[in-house]
């Protein structure tokens, strides 16, 4: 289904990161393996993906610093030509009550969560629109809005929004408060 296709998916080491890479995989898309930390377990997703006849390596990249990001996707197009797909499943949670939750505790959720799928957005238009590719198109399951904590998925989406000159198609499945619509569109929100 996916077979040519060029795929990045960030922290991809581990849960929904590393079904969801080994599942493209699986569809026949090469696969970058993004991870922070955990370059074994990285290693071993790109082992299980290369045993589906594609191709897989894994880069080590915090998605919160801009020089990584790029870094990262020159690798990804040096060795693989393009990227297709971005998964910006990077995202982390450090809970605590607000009276106690330090500045610098803060900084790091925004710098993944938000700044990171930004950068990873932000990196992927360019390519797609080096290439002539003029429609971006992103999904939102409710479900794994529920996994990963809400803000964690927004930003990819606002961020592949705000992109000049790039029209964004979001689907979306029953109960996400996004709805269906073809490019060249805007974000709508439904209710």
């Amino acid at each position: 289904m996916l077979a040519g296709q060029k795929a990045l998916v960030t922290g991809a080491n581990s849960g929904i990161g590393r079904a969801v890479a080994v599942a493209l995989g699986e569809a026949g898309a090469d696969v970058v393996v993004n991870y922070v930390g955990g370059g074994d377990r990285a290693a071993a997703v790109v082992e299980e993906i290369r045993r589906c006849g594609v191709d897989a390596f894994a880069h080590q990249a915090d998605v919160s610093q801009e020089d990584q990001v790029e870094a990262m996707f020159r690798e990804a197009v040096a060795k693989l030509g393009t990227i297709d797909i971005l998964v910006a499943n990077a995202g982390l949670q450090q809970d605590a009550p607000i009276h106690e939750m330090t500045l610098a505790q803060w900084n790091t959720v925004i710098g993944v969560n938000l700044t990171g799928q930004f950068l990873c957005a932000r990196a992927a238009v360019r390519e797609f629109l080096r290439r002539g590719v003029f429609g971006v198109t992103a999904w939102y399951p409710s479900t794994l809005r529920i996994a990963l904590g809400q803000a964690s998925t927004w930003p990819a989406i606002f961020a592949a929004a705000l992109c000049d000159g790039v029209p964004l198609g979001a689907v979306a499945d029953e109960g996400s408060p996004l709805t269906k619509f073809r490019p060249p569109g805007r974000l709508r929100f439904a209710g």
